[in-house]
């Protein structure tokens, strides 16, 4: 427990709640996957929901993918995001700390919206302090970056010092997209290259 906030594991309602009502305000159209999508990971065994709470009130949540690879279990972060009134407070920090404690040991990988693509300098500096914070929070770019369904990302990673090679993270983060589409759509709509 930090700062009086706890982390608790969230049933599949739980997560079906935030899907319904408090992901569209926190995600653009374009990334939100079918309920279907993180309905059937949940049965599957591979998508996990966490609430970040302090006295009972939600105040962040983050849902993970679990990838199993190389004898090997890394964790992507799919959604991240804290409650309106709850920013600028430390909880989305403390929710990565929490984050990386439970699944200590083990990668911990995320996509954040590439500045690069901005198309106003008023986006490009929300682009900016997002992949600011997750950096600040431990991450390193991985020097992977992603286009997914025409959305431009950043791909990184929560590091001691040692970041996997581009080539194993675009693996990764490509076998999330893989449970979620057919081989035609994974081709057509995600693609990985290296460098800036």
């Amino acid at each position: 427990m930090e700062n009086g906030r706890k982390l608790v594991l969230l049933s599949k309602a739980q997560i079906r709640e935030i899907y319904q009502t408090l992901i569209p305000a926190d995600f653009p159209p374009a990334e939100i996957k079918a309920w279907r999508t993180l309905s059937d990971g949940f049965d599957e065994g591979y998508y996990e929901g966490y609430g970040y709470y302090k006295n009972d009130v939600l105040q962040a949540y983050a849902f993970l993918v679990r990838i199993e690879f190389r004898d090997e279990c890394a964790y992507i972060l799919d959604y991240f995001a804290v409650i309106d009134e709850f920013r600028g407070k430390g909880t989305g920090s403390g929710l990565i700390s929490a984050l990386k404690k439970l699944k200590e040991g083990m990668p911990l990988f995320c996509e954040a919206d590439d500045p690069e693509y901005a198309e106003t300098e008023e986006e490009r500096s929300v682009r900016d302090r997002r992949v600011s914070f997750y950096k600040r929070n431990g991450f390193a770019d991985t020097g992977v970056h992603s286009r997914v369904f025409g959305c431009d990302f950043v791909n990184l990673e929560m590091t001691d010092g040692n970041v996997h090679d581009p080539e194993t993270v675009s693996l990764i983060m490509g076998m999330m997209y893989r449970f979620y589409l057919d081989e035609q759509m994974y081709r057509k709509q995600i693609i990985f290259k290296t460098g800036n």
